[in-house]
């Protein structure tokens, strides 16, 4: 039986963000490919059950200084004697940190094949390689992450933006895959006919911006028939931000962080979705809210101009027009459900998970795989 590591500073029970939750699809699909997957990761201390029977491999968490900058790479000793002991034949990343040179240096060294999925966008941009007096650790890591660009051969990608900027940037030729969600029956998407249901979902951080949304719900705390709902992991800081504006607008709710499965079930129920991020690489939560006939928002990300092409969202950094644009969907009926319809057909012939992992597999398999 062939392994698998899969090398993830964190691992999706203790730390559960868009990239964790396509590493465990992914684990499910490779599993049961007949892989035997390892899975090394930065062990926080949080308690993990392994529901899904995964061999684990973590590491200590060092006490190391975030006022120095990213540090990963104290760790890449650990992580090569780690992947020497498993052996694997490919090693799979789906982050960007000086792991990536690890992975790249155990290949050329033992015959594996490793691939680098982009995250983000910001992954694929110029790396900046200044001498930072606040954060000397910065200039090592990504110095180390220059070099795993160099010695990487199989990148995958999520859009255009990052194959452009691999091919152009980076000179390297990727492989575009598509980012998926597993597919949601039709029959299942209930929508209240009379509220409209607008959601924000993210991770409560700086660049996903969840006060630009409250900002948005402040406009219609006037305004019945709306319903506005923030999903997301706790932070103290917008928390408290949040909470102290719940008291003042009836109208918003602040669920926290949930469960994969509860958020889909909310986008089930829910029309519109607001993205108020700085920036994003393929949003999961586009692919899952698109299955769910959910119209999409956007402040900066359009990945592929396919909101905009489509006719499937919108996409402006204006909070005026963003609370103009949920007003006209509410008061035209017709447009919203075209516009959900069309969302639904392009993700079910485009993002089916079901449909993708068949061509990653296939990568896998090759050993030209840019012929798949």
């Amino acid at each position: 039986m062939k392994h698998i590591v899969m090398l993830h500073p964190a691992y999706w029970e203790q730390k559960f963000g868009g990239a964790e939750l396509q590493l465990r699809m992914h684990y499910l699909a490779f599993k049961n490919a007949g892989y035997e997957i390892f899975y090394i990761y930065i062990d926080t201390g949080v308690k993990v059950k392994n529901i899904d029977d995964i061999n684990l491999l973590p590491i200590r968490k060092g006490k190391i200084d975030k006022k120095l900058g990213k540090a990963w790479f104290l760790y890449n000793i650990q992580i090569y004697k780690l992947l020497q002991i498993v052996k694997p034949q490919i090693i799979y990343t789906r982050y960007f940190t000086s792991w990536n040179y690890i992975a790249s240096i155990y290949e050329r060294k033992n015959n594996a094949k490793y691939f680098w999925a982009v995250a983000c966008d910001n992954e694929v941009v110029p790396i900046d390689l200044k001498f930072h007096f606040c954060k000397p650790f910065e200039i090592i890591e990504n110095l180390f992450i220059k070099k795993a660009f160099s010695l990487t051969s199989r990148f995958l990608t999520q859009n255009e933006f990052q194959t452009k900027m691999l091919i152009n940037i980076h000179k390297k030729k990727p492989i575009k895959l598509n980012q998926s969600t597993y597919f949601f029956p039709v029959e299942k998407i209930k929508k209240d006919s009379d509220e409209i249901h607008v959601l924000w979902i993210g991770n409560l951080k700086p660049i996903k911006h969840p006060e630009r949304f409250l900002e948005i719900v402040e406009r219609f705390k006037n305004y019945k028939n709306y319903s506005f709902i923030m999903v997301g992991r706790p932070d103290g800081y917008y928390s408290e931000m949040i909470n102290n504006k719940i008291k003042s607008l009836r109208n918003l709710k602040y669920l926290g962080e949930l469960t994969n499965e509860e958020v889909n079930d909310l986008l089930a129920k829910s029309h519109i979705l607001v993205n108020t991020s700085d920036i994003e690489g393929f949003s999961n939560t586009f692919v899952q809210a698109w299955m769910r006939k959910v119209v999409v928002i956007s402040m900066y990300s359009n990945p592929d101009e396919l909101l905009t092409k489509l006719r499937i969202g919108f996409v402006t950094n204006e909070i005026k027009e963003i609370c103009s644009i949920i007003t006209h969907l509410s008061e035209n009926r017709e447009l919203l459900v075209e516009m959900q319809n069309k969302a639904y057909e392009y993700v079910v012939d485009h993002h089916c998970f079901e449909k993708n992992i068949e061509k990653l597999i296939k990568l896998f398999q090759t050993d030209n795989y840019r012929n798949i």
